[in-house]
């Protein structure tokens, strides 16, 4: 999300992070299925942290970011993407584990 969110950055506040999610989801690696886990990505835009909206990231964009977290995390099966605008969502979640996406 480091180049998307950057380009974005340049005509607006931005905020993206991924949350890992307490939910575990079928996925299929190789022949067989694993258990694992899942993971949120959230960016969104603002001027003003009161309000905001969900960024409109590229479809492809997003489907690499999915396809190299669930092949190079190990434990993840499912990436989703949260479009939840404030209100009536917060721009965080409530308490929950963060990993940063900015290196």
């Amino acid at each position: 999300m480091k180049n998307c969110a950057k380009r974005i950055c340049t005509t607006k506040s931005v905020q993206a992070f991924t949350v890992f999610l307490p939910v575990r989801s079928v996925g299929v690696m190789g022949d067989g299925r694993k258990y694992d886990w899942v993971v949120s990505l959230r960016a969104v835009e603002t001027i003003d942290f009161m309000t905001a909206h969900w960024a409109h990231l590229p479809y492809d964009f997003l489907g690499r970011v999915s396809n190299r977290i669930i092949n190079e995390v190990n434990g993840i099966s499912r990436v989703v993407y949260d479009i939840s605008g404030k209100p009536p969502a917060t721009i965080e979640w409530n308490k929950p584990i963060i990993l940063p996406v900015f290196s």
